[in-house]
């Protein structure tokens, strides 16, 4: 075996399955809408950006060498645009707005500039490997292996006995040294009680995506046992439950159907388009009617006013004014309750919640109340699971909002566009409406790597509460769109750098492989990399990059390449 594949042996066969406990200090714990905690803990992705990182540099000193040793090959003119994409990603972290982040990482992605560098030399290298007549089998076999060790996993997770759950997973994941935070470990990835298959990729998302691309990989290396292993990949992406991994999985059997090459019978053949068009119209369900769809209901708040003598609500069009009076005889605090005109707001106690409800119908789903607290006066609404607090008490003349977090905050009203339904594919829409304004203010070099989760507007409460209490509570740490994530934080000229080498790949590969007979393994191969190159691209228009998706699309492409290469190169000599 060559050891040149030691460094995509090591990707490809140990990377999926990385898992470390990392602990580290937060410098933004202050931030209002940050909870209040100082320590950040990860189990599933700082660990796999170190090994990254790492690979990365073993693969640059590797083809540092062959180039010394002038056995480095001259790509194709087409890889200017890599290297433009890696200039504009190093320019980017350098004008950073958050210089620190950019460079080390950010908490939920940990994907600083050093990452974005080895993606792109994990792409180069596998390119350098392939062209220089390395064997596909070393690297597909170790591939075979972990897909093995997370299809196994996932199907713990499938039948409802997460590993992760198990004392054994539990010592697995968090060493002896962190043996107290083993009993309060918990993954939140369920839905309507049921477990769903995220493996050792962090999230449900992931995984799905993860699968979706290697499944045509292993489903065209056309062994017994790596089409069983499919199959297994299969069912586990299934098991993922998410929506964006059964439109890439429907999307990639329909394009290869229609690219396959079609003899006589070609009854035999419909089964990829059947099941296609079936996972299409099960991810189209999910996301509008199923149970993928977790917005179901929009509060109808629509405007929240903090001002110097009362709290301002507008309501499904009531407009409130709520404060409170103090009792002179115990000191307590009474609400007050009343409409614009001065008219009180008829109301009654909730002796079980203490609250007060209002009577009329139209205000349904409102509550109210008032209280005090350590010497600390609150008046606080509640719209379904959706609290408001606000307290006059800190000497600045007018009421303060007061977190989920307990820090005061001021009322933000974020940048929007109109372009999608706030509600549009479980929230994504609200995301889209915002990335949006921040383009205009980092439009050609963005923000800077891993920045994104700084920069959005967190502090949006109204907007977010209008979707329900579960999206208001969320923090969001990512675009939900690699094109728009790459937009804000490397700049445009990073998006277009990437979709003109992807897109002449793309190109090349619908002329080599459109309705063509695949005769060797190498042409197989060639066909399943642009599946699976095409897979990233198509779960990219919901979902951003990830440490545990990324650097196989960038394997990938860069094989890819290659053997398209040598497939032309092949042909033109036939000829």
């Amino acid at each position: 075996m060559n050891r040149q594949a030691w460094p995509l042996i090591v990707l490809t066969g140990i990377l999926p399955w990385i898992i470390y406990f990392t602990t580290e200090k937060i410098s933004f714990s202050g931030l209002p809408w940050f909870p209040q905690r100082e320590v950040w803990t990860d189990i599933f992705l700082n660990g796999k950006s170190i090994i990254i990182t790492l690979l990365g540099i073993w693969m640059a000193c590797s083809l540092l060498y062959r180039r010394l040793r002038g056995r480095l090959l001259k790509p194709g003119k087409v890889w200017f645009w890599l290297l433009m994409l890696g200039w504009v990603e190093v320019v980017s972290t350098m004008k950073s707005c958050y210089p620190e982040y950019s460079l080390f990482g950010m908490i939920e992605q940990y994907e600083p500039i050093g990452v974005l560098l080895a993606y792109l030399m994990i792409a180069r290298y596998a390119y350098e490997y392939v062209r220089s007549d390395g064997k596909l089998k070393p690297v597909i076999g170790s591939l075979l292996l972990s897909t093995g060790v997370i299809c196994a996993i996932g199907l713990t997770q499938l039948v409802q006995h997460d590993l992760w759950k198990t004392d054994i997973g539990k010592n697995i994941l968090i060493p002896e040294v962190y043996a107290q935070f083993r009993d309060g470990l918990c993954f939140q990835i369920t839905k309507e009680g049921r477990q769903l298959v995220y493996t050792t990729l962090y999230n449900a998302d992931y995984a799905g995506i993860f699968l979706a691309m290697l499944s045509p990989v292993l489903w065209l290396w056309n062994t017994k046992n790596s089409r069983i292993l499919a199959v297994v990949a299969g069912v586990c992406l299934l098991g993922t439950g998410s929506g964006t991994a059964w439109v890439t999985a429907g999307a990639i059997l329909l394009l290869g159907y229609f690219m396959k090459e079609k003899p006589a019978g070609v009854r035999k053949y419909m089964l990829p388009g059947i099941c296609g068009c079936l996972l299409l119209f099960s991810a189209v369900w999910w996301n509008a009617a199923g149970d993928g769809n977790g917005i179901r209901q929009l509060i109808p708040l629509e405007e929240v006013y903090a001002g110097t003598d009362a709290v301002y609500l507008t309501y499904k069009g009531k407009s409130i004014r709520l404060t409170y009076t103090v009792d002179e005889e115990t000191g307590g605090v009474v609400q007050d309750i009343s409409y614009m005109d001065g008219t009180k707001v008829p109301v009654v106690w909730a002796d079980d919640r203490g609250e007060c409800d209002p009577k009329e119908q139209e205000l349904k789903g409102l509550h109210f109340k008032v209280y005090r607290k350590n010497e600390v006066s609150y008046v606080q609404f509640r719209c379904n699971d959706v609290i408001f607090r606000f307290t006059d008490s800190l000497g600045t003349g007018k009421y303060e909002y007061v977190t989920i977090n307990g820090k005061v905050d001021e009322l933000a009203d974020a940048a929007t566009v109109s372009l999608f339904s706030d509600s549009f594919l479980n929230g994504r829409g609200y995301i889209w409406n915002r990335v949006i304004p921040l383009l205009i203010k980092h439009p050609m070099l963005g923000s800077g790597p891993d920045t994104f989760f700084l920069i959005f507007p967190q502090n949006d409460y109204i907007a977010k509460a209008k979707l329900g209490s579960e999206f208001f509570q969320t923090l969001i740490t990512n675009a939900h769109n690699l094109y728009f994530q790459m937009a804000i934080q490397t700049g445009i000229l990073s998006v277009l750098c990437q979709l003109l080498f992807v897109g002449s790949y793309a190109v090349r590969s619908l002329m080599l492989y459109w309705r063509r007979k695949l005769e060797t393994v190498e042409e197989s191969m060639g066909l399943a990399m642009f599946f699976a190159v095409s897979a990233y691209l198509i779960s990219g228009l919901t979902w951003s990059s990830s440490v545990c998706t990324t650097p196989f699309f960038w394997l990938f492409l860069g094989m890819g390449t290659a053997i398209n290469e040598k497939i032309s190169v092949h042909a033109c000599r036939e000829k």
